[in-house]
């Protein structure tokens, strides 16, 4: 009997059958042997019919070498991050601004989800061919992955079905990695001496970015869809329809989701999962609500990064017990000495937490924990650790910490006190202040009768008086100069930047610009190669284009942190003009008083600080802030932000002002123009409402950033 083209093409639609069964829907229909017989015939074909072969045969999901860099892909529509929320209350009050927005009384269905915690990719399909996989990346451009997606056998290389498959399809979803595929990988890890993945999401992440497919493909890797980008060639009028639609063609999507008709019905959802989440294969940071009705959708719009349709009600914290192994001190870039506690390894909010950081003084003081101590601790934010809890041993407890004498570098460790100071006026609390000076001031702003009460004085923090001796104080300049909102240095990490103080490849922050004239010593080092030392000499290439204000955040000037930055950057417009800057003019900015102004002032009086700059300048582009529009309507502005917003991340709303060349500040005077207000506002708002400030609500916030 002859080969025929017609049987090759029923053959690959068989084993995509299979596939579908056996990685989607679990559930396979044949055995192990039968399949390996379907698969080896299409290899024979393959083989004596080259000309057959097409990108999406079961055969091809493996078939590209391995690669240097990945490019970007640019996302025809934005993938965007989702609100949060953390209880009944906060999701309420996200439903009556959908309801407002729709300007209806008929309660909103949402179509509700698990929350997938793994990484997030955009798949094109082009008349059901997969084209482009691509990572989620800003929201806006991301890297081209479509060799790796393509060895994950969950996700279809071609839709199955004949019907209603459109020409251009975006299916948006998560990569993860089950917990028991996640144990045996890290077991082979620790087998072959390899470095352990901390969780599942990492190792999905970090498995999704292999430059050669074929690691890729060795990973236990699984995909879930849950929700469409750019269509051609079809419309869709709800949520539900979308996800009938994706499975009718293949698409792998979480079993648990459903529709909710009401209020009610969205809390138990939300209560079964969290009751059930430990019993799932795949780890979930929480559920997703949706509105459910598409054209709603779009009359409900976007803000900023996220949709206004949609929000993440996310898990509480999780809380767990460990045992304190010792307590250390660690010396900070400014030589503030920090207790660390360093404790169990446990695993908590999705990594695995072995330090958690005291603080300060006061907190070590509150706490009084000591080696040998149970601890509860929890991931606040699902960011940073901190421990809520000393459970003091029974017997034999050991002794009170003691504050050390010394930094680690042998210079004095001196224990600094800091007065607190109220504002009041009459019985009304104002602003509490740790400087007498910014007290001072603000009455002075204020113009009003507020009255000055000093409180209780306080142990501050301890520090290292060995300035530029101290190593540690150092190190700690290099890691913030090339961390992400300073210069974004990829590849300097901090091992990296230790070996090469260590060999002395730097000495000082300007080295860093230099570093290509240590290239044949570094490619000789254990770890490196010729590839990866072109790669790190190109990430500090690209760093030396700056903006203004990242460069000022990046020289680590105590007590300048972004928006401090960013203010400075926005009134001196260059670095010569703020380092020839008096005192004086410093102190009338916004959230700049005496105590900030002096760290200034004496950071570009001190002469190594000085020469530091003046070596940098040369081989440094700087954006200077000139391109603001001198016609917006929040020029020179001064605008607070105060309580919980919902719909927008508080940096990314300091950035869009500042952008458009308002003044953020951070307490409300007689020189603020605007009081943006969130849910649970104190007592700004009432200072705001006194004073006449102008008040933006939430829901206000996208027209007033928008207004011509």
């Amino acid at each position: 009997m002859s080969d025929s083209i017609k049987d090759y093409e029923l053959l690959k639609t068989e084993i995509r059958k299979h596939d579908h069964s056996y990685y989607v829907l679990d559930n396979p229909q044949i055995s192990d042997a039968e399949y390996d017989s379907l698969f080896l015939k299409l290899i024979n074909l393959e083989k004596k019919y080259p000309k057959w072969v097409s990108p999406e045969s079961p055969s091809q999901r493996v078939g590209i070498s391995p690669v240097t860099a990945f490019s970007t892909h640019q996302h025809a529509k934005n993938m965007l991050s989702l609100s949060n929320c953390f209880n009944d209350e906060e999701f309420f009050d996200f439903d009556k601004r959908v309801n407002k927005s729709l300007n209806s009384s008929v309660q909103t269905k949402y179509f509700c989800e698990p929350k997938i915690d793994g990484a997030a990719v955009s798949l094109t399909y082009l008349n059901g061919i997969l084209e482009i996989g691509a990572t989620r990346g800003d929201g806006e451009t991301g890297e081209n992955i479509t060799s790796n997606v393509r060895t994950i056998n969950s996700i279809p290389l071609k839709l199955i079905g004949l019907k209603d498959i459109p020409e251009v399809l975006e299916v948006r979803g998560e990569i993860f990695m089950p917990k028991d595929e996640f144990t045996r990988l890290n077991k082979l890890q620790e087998k072959e001496g390899n470095k352990l993945f901390s969780n599942p999401r990492n190792a999905a992440s970090g498995s999704l970015r292999q430059l050669d497919p074929q690691i890729t493909k060795s990973r236990p890797l699984h995909f879930f869809a849950h929700g469409v980008g750019i269509t051609q060639g079809i419309s869709f009028s709800s949520q539900e329809e979308v996800f009938k639609k994706f499975e009718s063609w293949g698409l792998p999507v979480n079993p648990l989701n459903t529709i909710a008709i009401d209020l009610d019905d969205c809390i138990k959802y939300f209560e079964e999962i969290d009751k059930n989440r430990e019993s799932l294969n795949y780890e979930i940071d929480g559920v997703v609500y949706k509105v459910n009705n598409l054209d709603d959708q779009n009359k409900i719009g976007e803000i900023a990064r996220s949709p206004r349709w949609a929000i993440a009600r996310k898990f509480p914290a999780e809380e767990v017990k460990t045992k304190i192994i010792d307590i250390n001190f660690q010396v900070g870039r400014t030589g503030v000495i920090t207790p660390v506690a360093k404790l169990e390894k446990v695993f908590v909010g999705g990594v695995n937490v072995s330090n958690c950081t005291l603080h300060n003084i006061d907190e070590l003081e509150r706490l009084d924990p000591r080696p040998g101590d149970d601890v509860v601790i929890k991931r606040a934010g699902d960011v940073i650790p901190q421990i809520i809890k000393v459970i003091a041993k029974d017997k034999n407890r050991a002794s009170k910490v003691k504050l050390p004498k010394l930094c680690e570098c042998g210079s004095e460790a001196t224990l600094n006190h800091a007065e607190s100071w109220e504002v009041r006026e009459h019985q009304t609390l104002i602003k509490k202040l740790d400087s007498i000076y910014e007290a001072k001031d603000l009455i002075k702003n204020a113009n009003k009768g507020y009255t000055l009460h000093k409180v209780q004085q306080r142990a501050a923090f301890l520090k290292c008086m060995g300035g530029r001796s101290c190593d540690a104080r150092i190190r700690g300049s290099f890691y913030h100069f090339v961390s992400r909102k300073a210069f974004d240095i990829e590849g300097l990490g901090k091992e990296i930047i230790n070996r090469f103080l260590e060999l002395s490849y730097f000495k000082d922050i300007q080295d860093i610009f230099t570093l290509e004239n240590h290239s044949e010593e570094i490619e000789m080092l254990e770890g490196f190669g010729s590839k990866s030392v072109e790669n790190l000499i190109q990430s500090i290439n690209s760093s030396r284009n700056i903006e203004l204000h990242r460069f000022i955040f990046g020289l680590g000037i105590e007590e300048v942190g972004e928006a401090t930055a960013r203010n400075l950057s926005n009134h001196f417009k260059s670095i010569e003009k703020l380092m020839s800057t008096s005192f004086d003019e410093l102190i009338t900015l916004d959230d700049i008083g005496p105590r900030v102004a002096s760290n200034i002032m004496q950071f570009f009086e001190n002469d190594y600080c000085k020469n530091m700059v003046s070596e940098l300048l040369p081989h440094l582009k700087i954006q200077n802030p000139s391109l603001i529009n001198q016609d917006s309507h929040l020029l020179n502005k001064t605008i607070v932000i105060t309580g919980t917003l919902e719909e927008f991340k508080r940096d990314e709303l300091k950035n869009m002002l500042l952008n458009k060349g308002a003044k953020v500040s951070g307490s409300v005077s007689s020189k603020t123009n605007y009081l943006i207000v969130g849910s649970n506002a104190g007592s700004k708002l009432a200072k705001a409402n006194k004073l006449g400030v102008e008040i933006i609500n939430e829901d206000q916030i996208s027209d007033f950033l928008n207004e011509k």
